[in-house]
């Protein structure tokens, strides 16, 4: 079984599911800026990292947001 945590936008958030054993850390960037998550990333012993969009965002950003980050994976 995995643990996916879903819209973390701090690091308490983050820290505490990655203590509890998540697989992946989801982050928001609609609630965090790409600065901060990729701040927050070194922070973090978690398999991978995710970015996650709520609504509809244009392709452009959601591109430039991963390529920013560093992050691949989609939600």
């Amino acid at each position: 079984m995995k643990l996916i945590a879903l819209d973390i936008a701090n690091l308490t958030d983050a820290r505490y599911f990655a203590a509890m054993g998540a697989s992946y850390i989801c982050f928001d960037p609609q609630n965090a800026s790409i600065e901060q998550i990729s701040a927050m990333m070194p922070w973090l012993d978690v398999k991978d990292f995710m970015l996650q969009y709520v609504e509809q965002v244009d392709l452009d950003l959601i591109w430039e947001q991963s390529e920013r980050s560093g992050i691949k994976n989609i939600v």
